[in-house]
């Protein structure tokens, strides 16, 4: 077991256009006593559904897309970990080859992204289909806890644990532009993302 940090500052898009991904299998993982599915995709294997509890920000409104948070400690199983940058792009590098950015992250447009998508929820043009079995949905973030406000229904946002010296820390989203990873400054404190989480797959053996 081992304890984790995860800093969340800006984050990415999120996308997909179908390379290479293997289909969801019945796995599942415990973390803090609730039971999350998995799918393997590509070498990774990642939990489905945003994590809740811990004392993140909930909304009874949008219970279902889970807790947000702008920093996180939290014991996780043997193998799994809060994703880095570098964790995301792999996520992306199974549904595009090319489309790279300055700093050679890879950049799903809308018409990529569908197979992270959950099938519901998302207006057009990003319409899932959740072939990936990663089931992105669209619970937006938490901003302003004197307002109470969550930007929903059209965007994800999720908190990584790398932090950038010059930029801050990293965050990966979903918007109608595509999906994408990008920095934020550290002393913005003021928003909080969707977590999931990540393993390598076969450490240890499904």
């Amino acid at each position: 077991m081992k304890r984790i940090c995860v800093f969340i500052g800006f984050i990415a898009l999120l996308s997909a256009c179908t390379k290479k991904y293997v289909t969801p299998d019945n796995h599942t993982v415990v973390i803090g006593g609730t039971t999350y599915p998995t799918v393997i995709i590509g070498d990774q294997v990642w939990t489905t559904a945003n994590l809740k509890g811990f004392n993140g920000y909930h909304s009874n409104a949008h219970s279902q897309y889970g807790d947000y948070y702008s920093a996180l400690f939290i014991t996780l199983p043997t193998g799994w970990r809060a994703p880095t940058i570098a964790d995301y792009n792999k996520l992306m590098s199974n549904f595009t080859s090319t489309d790279k950015d300055q700093y050679g992250y890879f950049h799903l447009n809308a018409a990529e992204v569908a197979p992270l998508l959950s099938t519901t929820g998302w207006p057009a043009p990003l319409q899932g289909t959740n072939q990936s079995g990663f089931n992105a949905q669209p619970a937006g973030f938490f901003s302003d806890p004197g307002q109470g406000a969550i930007y929903h229904g059209g965007s994800a946002y999720f908190a990584t644990s790398d932090v950038n010296p010059e930029n801050g820390t990293f965050g990966f989203s979903i918007t109608a532009d595509g999906a994408y990873v990008k920095g934020a400054k550290v002393s913005d404190t003021s928003y909080y993302f969707s977590v999931r989480f990540v393993m390598d797959r076969n450490s240890p053996p499904l």
